[in-house]
C-alpha cells in the first residue's frame, strides 16, 4: 500500500517535476497527492494492500490521462 518506503519519494518526486514544468507550488502539490492516491485507490482494487512503490510509480501516466 501506500505505507510502504518510497511513495513519499515518488510524491516528492511527482511534486518537484510538476513545479519544474510551471505549475504552482500549492497547485502541485495538490495535484500530485491526489494522483498519488488515485493511483491508490487504483492499484487496492486490483491488489489488495500487495502492492509497492513501483507500481505506484507505473500507474501514473495512467492517472494523469485520466484528468
Amino acid at each position: 500500500g501506500l505505507t510502504v518506503g518510497g511513495t513519499g519519494d515518488a510524491l516528492a518526486g511527482l511534486t518537484a517535476s510538476l513545479i519544474a514544468q510551471g505549475m504552482p507550488h500549492f497547485d502541485a502539490a495538490v495535484t500530485a497527492s491526489t494522483v498519488i492516491k488515485r493511483a491508490g485507490v487504483l492499484l487496492f482494487n486490483e491488489y489488495g494492500h500487495a502492492y509497492g512503490t513501483k507500481r505506484v510509480i507505473e500507474c501514473i501516466p495512467r492517472i494523469l490521462k485520466s484528468v
